[in-house]
């Protein structure tokens, strides 16, 4: 169990590590029956303190000049799998992906081609938190996008990146 290997809790070593020091703040956390933290899709808090996770990933683990993630982090974490190359650790990666990956539940994904942005950059990518909130970073471009959704089954992610970046 990670708790055993770092000594605490997942939550206390994220809040020590990165939250404090980037002055991220949060509502509160949702908890799962055992009461875990439901780290990847259960912070409360604003498009702002999200603002400030999608630069420490655009900015490869530094923040304001700090390194608070091991150098080459980050690059692990937007690498993917044989199994699904548009799924690293936690992030969903602007990649194509085989005929025979099932992304059934993910409609908001794209058909065909790169399945974020099928014209968006290689380096885009994205945490796609509870029902359509996103956050997208493209280090290209220097750019982080926040996205607080309201659950609609007609988000599209090729439609808002779209939009964004190309301005259709």
């Amino acid at each position: 169990m990670i708790t055993t290997k770092i000594g605490q809790s997942p939550l206390e070593y994220l809040e020590a590590r990165l939250f404090t020091p980037m002055g991220m703040r949060f509502g509160g956390w949702n908890h799962d029956p055992a009461g875990n933290p439901m780290l990847a899709y259960g912070a409360w808090t604003t498009a702002n303190e999200w603002l400030k996770y999608g630069v420490l990933l655009r900015d490869g683990g530094l923040w304001q000049g700090q390194a608070l993630l091991p150098e080459g982090g980050v690059d692990r974490c937007t690498t993917g799998s044989a199994a699904n190359p548009a799924y690293g650790m936690t992030l969903w990666l602007n990649e194509d992906v085989a005929d025979d990956v099932d992304l059934s539940a993910f409609a908001s994904l794209a058909e065909d081609g790169r399945i974020l942005d099928p014209d968006g950059p290689a380096d885009l990518f994205a945490a796609a938190g509870y029902e359509d909130n996103r956050l997208v970073v493209v280090p290209s471009e220097e750019l982080v996008i926040v996205r607080l959704g309201d659950g609609s089954r007609r988000f599209s992610d090729p439609t808002l990146l779209g939009m964004i970046l190309r301005g259709e």
